[in-house]
């Protein structure tokens, strides 16, 4: 699969970094399989979706639609979330827009970025431990 998921040792941050060449179905794949243990879902603060090494995304506005549901299901076991998106290329960025116009009634705050290091500052400003961050 195209992508790898790590939890830090409190199992408070999740990062997933996506790569390669990806689909609709490798996403949700990596979504359920993130939100598949309740518990997990329950402890984490902050969830980061890392699409710096994508190379080719075939997706589709459908296909982004599912992704919030999925988002937005996952959001009632723990309201207290932060998400943030790293979508770099034009057409990742637009598809993340997109996402959080299909998210906005989701209870997590959640932005998407262009860099990593433009979503570490906004994190930072909101007060994010450090240990969260790196």
């Amino acid at each position: 699969m195209p992508f790898m998921t790590t939890l830090d040792k409190n199992g408070q941050r999740s990062i997933t970094r996506y790569f390669g060449d990806l689909t609709a179905s490798e996403v949700l794949s990596s979504l359920k399989e993130r939100f598949a243990d309740i518990e997990k879902l329950k402890k984490l603060k902050i969830i980061i979706a890392d699409y710096t090494e994508v190379i080719q995304f075939d997706t589709e506005n459908a296909d982004v639609r599912d992704y919030a549901e999925i988002y937005l299901k996952a959001s009632v076991q723990n309201k207290d979330v932060i998400m943030v998106g790293i979508m770099p290329t034009d057409q990742q960025f637009g598809l993340g827009r997109m996402w959080e116009a299909y998210a906005q009634d989701m209870p997590w705050q959640h932005r998407i970025f262009r860099s990593m290091d433009e979503a570490k500052e906004w994190l930072k400003e909101l007060k994010i431990a450090e240990d969260l961050i790196k």
